[in-house]
């Protein structure tokens, strides 16, 4: 997209302002990389809303993103800075934290050179996905230990992707009577 005259004459007078450093430019970089953020990250971003926007600020200050594939690189640097704030921050719903790892997994896998990722959630996961993404109005989290498993059989094929339930690990406790 080509800028227009008139933000070329903005830009060329913010420029040869004295001292003034250019910022125009800084908005929307910003909102592009947000915007490209929120692409990979969709379900994520629309479950933490408001406060997507204001943790992806605080990561914009402090990390660039480097090529190539800048937009993957810095969704997923993004994902695991966001992952360790909710953490440190004890994000509400608790549940927010699988929605993260299955979508920077599933970053991962759709790397080409990846045969396989795998990841653990405390939720059953395949529940929780679908009804994020059907914007249904109480997200559906059973806690319940599962895995995710993307497989890529050969390069050139497309990723396969299961989900494993996983039993329930107790001590069990018996009596001697």
């Amino acid at each position: 997209m080509r800028p227009s005259e008139a933000q070329k004459a903005k830009t060329k007078a913010a420029a040869h302002a004295a001292g003034a450093p250019i910022k125009s430019f800084v908005g929307p970089v910003h909102d592009k990389r947000l915007g490209e953020v929120c692409k990979l990250l969709p379900l994520t971003s629309r479950v933490l809303g408001r406060r997507f926007g204001e943790v992806f600020t605080r990561y914009a200050k402090e990390h660039r993103p480097e090529a190539p594939k800048k937009h993957l690189g810095d969704a997923l640097s993004f994902a695991l800075f966001l992952e360790r704030t909710a953490r440190r921050e004890r994000f509400e719903p608790r549940w927010v934290l699988d929605l993260m790892r299955y979508e920077k997994s599933r970053i991962k896998a759709s790397d080409p050179r990846r045969r396989l990722v795998a990841c653990l959630f405390r939720h059953d996961i395949s529940r929780l996905v679908r009804s994020v993404a059907r914007r249904e109005e109480q997200a559906v989290a059973l806690r319940r230990l599962c895995a995710a498993v993307w497989m890529r059989p050969r390069r050139a094929e497309s990723v396969r992707y299961t989900v494993l339930m996983l039993p329930e690990i107790r001590k069990k406790v018996t009596s001697d009577k």
